[in-house]
């Protein structure tokens, strides 16, 4: 059973394929309204969607219209659109490059960061929504998704400890232990050593060279562009 009357926008087949990521084992949907918010509808029961109950709704960005997992909270206008962390410093730096003043996309009512206010209910209820680890493929609370994928995940990708001396393997963590014990470059050298230290030097200014010049680059007020004539 669906907890929402949707209207007659929301039956656009395409807009509720895109937010198939949200998706959960046990869940109906979920299902874009044309109000903003993404609903997701579990079985009936406290155990399959938590103390909500059956049914239960947060709000999208409404800019981007998709459920942000910014670690950064959201934010909201006067008139209580929400938008993600990404798309709120993107109006307002795109704003200040025009020279003009940053809109809502919704309402199109003046925003900015003395202006607009964080929403915690959405906050924890996105935080809760589930989200599919890039390396085990497993879902998790968006909450507990990073500490997942930087410290639990046996299939997060891994360096070897040996990569300062030039050793370029990287793999999945559960496969670190036997390849540092085969690991040749602890054996090489001192001679060969120095060489691959070398060659990391070299790259590495090449590397710092690059970010200096787009440092620069984004270091002017302002940056025009001028497309090929046609």
């Amino acid at each position: 059973m669906r907890d929402s009357i949707p209207g007659p926008q929301d039956h656009d087949l395409s807009r509720r394929q895109s937010l198939n990521q949200l998706s959960h084992p046990g869940a109906q949907g979920p299902f874009l309204l044309s109000s903003g918010s993404v609903c997701l509808s579990w079985p009936a029961g406290p155990s399959a969607a938590g103390a909500g109950g059956a049914g239960w709704c947060v709000r999208v960005c409404t800019s981007c219209r998709s459920v942000s997992s910014s670690p950064f909270p959201s934010s909201q206008c006067t008139n209580g659109h929400l938008m993600c962390a990404g798309c709120f410093i993107h109006l307002l730096a795109d704003a200040r490059l025009k020279e003009e003043q940053a809109t809502c996309p919704n309402c199109r009512c003046e925003i900015s960061k003395s202006l607009c206010c964080r929403n915690l209910a959405v906050e924890k209820a996105v935080s809760e929504l589930p989200s599919e680890c890039g390396f085990c493929l497993r879902q998790f609370p968006r909450s507990l998704l990073e500490r997942h994928q930087k410290e639990e995940c046996q299939d997060r990708v891994t360096q070897c400890k040996y990569k300062r001396i030039g050793c370029p393997w990287h793999g999945p963590f559960h496969e670190l232990t036997v390849h540092e014990a085969a690991c040749a470059h602890p054996t090489k050298t001192g001679n060969e050593l120095m060489e691959i230290l070398d060659e990391m030097d070299q790259s590495h200014r090449k590397e710092m060279q690059l970010y200096n010049s787009i440092f620069s680059l984004l270091s002017f007020e302002k940056i025009g562009y001028t497309g090929p004539s046609s």
